[in-house]
């Protein structure tokens, strides 16, 4: 009777133990308790993506001098330095556009004409078309001149050219000498400096400090004012010299790196010219 009463008992207990076995079985085979060698594949993993990540984001300092963009941005600086430039060429007027790249024409762009000005200097023609290749160096391919709004004989260009009109894709231009005023005497001035420049995921971005200044003069005292913005509202410095002196004094950036305004100028990469171009200048 005793033997009896066991045999359920023992057919319990192995019935118990089959499923707590295959409840184990099961739990091991979905990964419920994982092993060390797929917990250290997936850390492993883990880090890879991470680092990965950071290697896409992470900006890399390049020289300051960096031919990549030097050029682009010592022709540029003069229009970045008093104004923003958000929105590549198009923040720039036709006539800055033009102005940019004149001095780079070559006698072999224009073409004489049998007409003549009052003074019996010959008119030239010059093609849009060779304006916008001197051009796309500096703004990527992409960028137009609307030669119909830069008909106005009044404005001389740097390298002497006056445009009188426009037609078929041609510019009908005269050379004239060019005028300029004569200035008072100035101390040596450093207004801006390059502080770094980085590159990520193709893009080449340059920030720099800046200062602006003012002059006025009043009898033999000269006042020179530096400012931190473009606007000239935050005055962070006046000096006061004489004619005598003033052009041996120096003013620089440098003494004035906390207050002075950051230019960020970027510029972006072109895949079919292998070069950068200008994309954007913000003053802050």
């Amino acid at each position: 009777m005793g033997k009896k009463n066991k045999t359920p008992m023992i057919i319990i207990i192995l019935l118990v133990f089959i499923i707590l076995c295959l409840v184990g079985y099961i739990c091991h085979d979905k990964g419920v308790f994982g092993n060390k060698e797929s917990s250290e594949n997936y850390t492993e993993n883990a880090d890879k993506i991470d680092n990965n990540k950071s290697e896409e984001t992470s900006p890399e300092e390049i020289a300051l001098d960096d031919s990549r963009f030097i050029d682009i941005y010592n022709k540029l600086k003069s229009y970045t330095y008093w104004k923003n430039r958000s929105d590549g060429y198009q923040s720039f007027t036709d006539h800055e556009l033009l102005q940019i790249i004149a001095k780079e024409l070559k006698e072999s762009d224009f073409v004489k004409t049998t007409e003549t000005t009052e003074y019996g200097d010959p008119y030239y023609t010059l093609e849009n078309s060779i304006v916008i290749n001197y051009l796309k160096k500096y703004f990527g391919n992409d960028v137009v001149v609307i030669g119909e709004k830069l008909r106005n004989p009044s404005f001389a260009y740097n390298n002497g050219m006056d445009i009188v009109d426009y037609a078929d894709g041609k510019y009908k231009v005269r050379f004239s000498g060019i005028g300029g005023g004569v200035g008072g005497p100035l101390p040596k001035i450093t207004e801006r400096k390059i502080i770094s420049a980085t590159i990520e995921n193709n893009e080449i971005v340059v920030k720099e400090k800046a200062i602006y200044w003012g002059i006025t003069s009043e009898q033999e005292t000269i006042t020179f004012d530096v400012y931190s913005d473009v606007k000239k509202k935050n005055k962070i410095d006046s000096k006061e010299y004489t004619e005598d002196n003033i052009a041996n004094e120096i003013v620089t950036v440098e003494d004035y790196l906390d207050e002075a305004s950051t230019i960020t100028t970027k510029f972006a990469y072109d895949q079919d010219t292998n070069s950068y171009y200008f994309k954007s200048s913000v003053i802050e």
